[in-house]
């Protein structure tokens, strides 16, 4: 019987759209995808998921890799219109209310940077709804490494077969089910009602 349904943040409940971020500078087409590969593209953006360094270490290490785009890269960083980065999926949202006045504990595994989250919770009243939550940059932790998996189910005591993971991205989803947690795969959020309902009527 499913009990638990684990939500992702980003891409699932909240809009992550880096290029129309980027696109409220300005810039022209050829810097703006120059700067999301640089930023948003680059191996050190999941280290801040991680929370192996700040947006200032992260800021520094980017720009003195690339000098020749120093002054973008530092706009974008100190940059506070954080809302054209991170919006409220609505929809979602409200499916996830509907589960959890349904009596479906409602838990929250996200990779996100310790400002990022410190940013879309003061903002964003439904993250504070939750039965429980991990964030990967508060345990070190990114999906789809076993480990932030294996955190959620310990923290809170949760069965694997007695939960059900939504994701935007195959490779967290492939993690969840090798662990035997049942996985819904999110493209948009008609497909993932219709999902969860088979499951729902399969118990």
């Amino acid at each position: 019987m499913i009990k638990n349904v684990v939500f992702d943040l980003g891409g699932v409940l909240l809009e992550y759209e880096p290029k129309r971020f980027l696109l409220s500078f300005g810039f022209n087409p050829e810097t703006m995808q120059e700067l999301k590969n640089k930023i948003f593209d680059h191996p050190i953006w999941l280290e801040l998921d991680r929370g192996t360094y700040t947006f200032k270490e992260a800021e520094d290490i980017i720009a003195g890799n690339a000098p020749e785009l120093e002054t973008e890269i530092r706009r974008v960083f100190s940059d506070e219109k954080r809302s054209l980065l991170f919006g409220e999926k609505h929809e979602t949202v409200a499916f996830m209310r509907q589960l959890k006045k349904n009596g479906y504990k409602i838990y929250f595994l996200s990779n996100f940077s310790h400002e990022g989250f410190k940013y879309v919770e003061s903002v964003y009243g439904f993250l504070n709804e939750s039965d429980g939550r991990i964030i990967s940059s508060s345990i070190g932790m990114i999906k789809p490494e076993r480990g932030i998996y294996e955190a959620l189910i310990n923290n809170y005591g949760l069965i694997p077969e007695e939960t059900v993971f939504i994701d935007d991205l195959e490779q967290n989803i492939k993690a969840a089910v090798e662990m035997n947690i049942k996985g819904i795969h999110f493209t948009e959020i008609n497909e993932v009602m219709k999902k969860f309902k088979i499951l729902e009527d399969a118990q």
